[in-house]
Formats: C-alpha cells, sequence, structure tokens
C-alpha cells in the first residue's frame, strides 16, 4: 500500500469512527430525553434532526421510545402512529404489545388480534404473553370459544400473569352468570304499572317515587273527569300532565335498563384491558 492509499485509507477510518461516535452520541442523547420523561423535547429534537441530513441517528430507536412516551401519556392514536413507523420491529420485541394494547385502547379489537397474531416471538414467556393478550381480546369481544382456544396455547410457566389469569376466569364466569336485562320489558312493566320498570332496573327509590306521583296524578285526573267532564280545564291539565309523566317514565325506565347493562360491560371491559395492560408494563419494564 503507498503513501496516498495509505492516507485515504486513514482519512477514511476517521470520517466512519467520527460518525459512528456523532451517531452514539445522538442515540444517548435521544434515550437520556426519554428517560428523563421529557417527551415533548424528544418529539422536537426528531423534528430537527429529520431535516438535517448530516447528523446521524436511530431512527428505529426514535420512533420507538416516542410511541412509548406517548402510551405513557395514554395518547393511544400517536403511540401507534410512531410504533408503525419503525422499519425493523424485530429490534424491540416490545414494540407488538404496544401496538395491541393502544389499539384496544381505541375498541380496535381486529387491528389488535391482526398484529398479535402475525408475529410469531422465539421465547416462551413472549409467545404466553402473545396468547394471553389473545384471549383477552376474545374475552372482549364476548368470545368463549376463542378465549379457551388461545388460553389452552398458553404454557404452564405464566407466572408473572398469573393473577391475570385468574382475572380472568373469573370475568368469563361473571359474563356467562349475568343477567341481561331487557330495556324493552322494563318499558313495558311501566306502562302497565306505573314504577314497575324502574324496580326492575334495580332503581326502587324511582321506581316508588314514579308510582306515587303517577297514582296522585292519575286520581286527579279521574276525580276531574267525573266532576268536571272531559272538556273541563281541569281535566285537560291533570290529564295531561300524567299522560307526559307517564309516557317519559315509560321511557326512562328503558333507559335505565339500558344503562344498567353498559355499566356492566363497561366495568367488566375496563377490568380486562387493565388485566391485559399489567403483565406488559412488569414484563418490559
Amino acid at each position: 500500500m503507498n503513501i496516498v492509499s495509505r492516507v485515504l485509507f486513514t482519512f477514511s477510518l476517521v470520517i466512519l469512527l467520527s460518525q459512528a461516535r456523532c451517531q452514539k452520541s445522538e442515540n444517548d442523547f435521544i434515550e437520556y430525553l426519554y428517560e428523563s420523561e421529557n417527551y415533548d423535547h424528544l418529539r422536537i429534537y426528531q423534528k430537527h434532526l429529520e431535516k438535517i441530513d448530516s447528523i446521524k441517528f436511530d431512527l428505529d430507536l426514535l420512533n420507538f421510545l416516542n410511541g412509548k412516551s406517548f402510551y405513557h401519556q395514554q395518547i393511544h392514536d400517536s403511540s401507534n402512529f410512531y410504533l408503525n413507523r419503525i422499519k425493523n420491529g424485530e429490534k424491540f420485541d416490545q414494540i407488538w404489545f404496544l401496538i395491541g394494547v393502544n389499539s384496544i385502547y381505541m375498541n380496535e379489537y381486529d387491528q389488535a388480534k391482526s398484529v398479535l397474531i402475525s408475529k410469531s416471538f422465539n421465547s416462551n414467556e413472549l409467545q404466553n404473553l402473545k396468547y394471553f393478550q389473545l384471549s383477552g381480546i376474545a374475552l372482549l369481544e364476548r368470545d368463549y370459544a376463542s378465549y379457551h382456544r388461545y388460553k389452552d396455547q398458553i404454557f404452564q410457566d405464566y407466572y408473572f400473569f398469573e393473577n391475570e389469569m385468574e382475572s380472568f376466569r373469573q370475568i368469563e364466569k361473571d359474563l356467562q352468570s349475568y343477567n341481561r336485562k331487557s330495556p324493552f320489558l322494563a318499558g313495558l312493566y311501566s306502562a302497565l304499572l306505573p314504577g314497575s320498570g324502574k324496580f326492575y332496573a334495580g332503581k326502587r327509590g324511582q321506581g316508588i317515587y314514579s308510582f306515587v306521583i303517577s297514582s296522585l296524578l292519575a286520581f286527579q285526573a279521574i276525580e276531574s273527569y267525573q266532576k268536571a267532564g272531559p272538556g273541563s280545564a281541569r281535566f285537560i291539565i291533570y290529564g295531561g300532565l300524567f299522560s307526559l309523566f307517564h309516557i317519559g317514565n315509560v321511557w326512562s325506565s328503558a333507559l335505565s335498563v339500558k344503562k344498567y347493562n353498559d355499566e356492566f360491560y363497561e366495568a367488566v371491559d375496563y377490568r380486562i384491558k387493565l388485566d391485559m395492560h399489567i403483565p406488559i408494563r412488569s414484563f418490559f419494564n
């Protein structure tokens, strides 16, 4: 190798080492911003880096940390935006679970399923976590056959989400034993006997109140009809008040039952999502 070649080789090596050192420095600073929870600065810094071609940095790492920062802030759509920008997802096993959790909290269950089903992990722990997440999605969809199918694919060594597995078993029992009430029946009961629809909805105090008010208005309307006739102002007033109150009572009874059912399922879904979330944070953090 002549002198010129040696000089060129040395110069090229210096440039490569300088670039590598620069990239490491940028990556270290990116991680520092994330670990110190300077999430806004992290996003501003990403915009700055993407405008300057001469600065070398790990774009996948930056997207990953930005995605995690939005995940911690529970801004799920923005989190998935950054996580889906990662080109080499094999570097971060966590991203598939984060995308799944974000999708679940946005009620995009099909998206969460497709992401998890498409991935196969090398470790039993991650495979267990994958099937645990899929079993949770099945419970959210009330698909009990799929819940058992995914649950049966979990190996026995699932110690880090054992409590959540037990919670899933109890949730399945609660869902299957829940006596869903009918808004139609609630309205029908109230139409036949004022207040009874409220009792059916579990609102006993409101049921008694509705029965008393309806009875008083009905009594006044009947008395007005008997004493003053159907064309009297008194009958029209009390008859109109009774009709309005009765119709409102029928409608509100149906809504009360719908709300009763919705509150039960919302509480169950909250438990499921929380149980799905805890192992991910425990395992990766």
